[in-house]
């Protein structure tokens, strides 16, 4: 199966503080194009996110839930929902995939193939 790993994607661990309860809060720098950071809190199925451009501006919120489809020793597969909401472009984006995943491997480079099953986009 192909990778799928953008050109110039580069991603780094900046703070990561576990919480009593399961939920965990991190913090992302992400390089695609132009340099941001993520916010994110999660648990093992749900996430939310707020992604800010280098001079703090809000540039995304994002939520997302995973339900584990599969799992096996090597590999899990998984059903991915996600919303965005896109504040430049105006845009809410909603997408439902299916991945599957080498559980040794980190990133983009763990999966092994993802299809979107569906994706609808709305205008703010």
């Amino acid at each position: 199966m192909s990778q799928i790993s953008p050109k110039g994607f580069s991603q780094k661990l900046v703070k990561e503080i576990k919480m009593n309860d399961g939920w965990k809060y991190s913090l992302l720098e992400i390089k695609v194009n132009e340099p941001h950071y993520i916010h994110i809190m999660s648990n093992n199925e749900f996430s939310t996110g707020v992604s800010v451009d280098d001079k703090g501006n809000v540039i995304r919120i994002s939520a997302v839930r995973i339900k584990v489809l599969n799992e096996t020793d090597d590999t899990k597969e998984e059903e991915i929902e996600q919303t965005v909401v896109e504040l430049k472009s105006k845009k809410i984006i909603h997408t439902r995939s299916k991945v599957s995943l080498n559980k040794k491997e980190q990133g983009f480079v763990g999966i092994k193939s993802m299809e979107i099953v569906n994706q609808e986009e709305y205008e703010l």
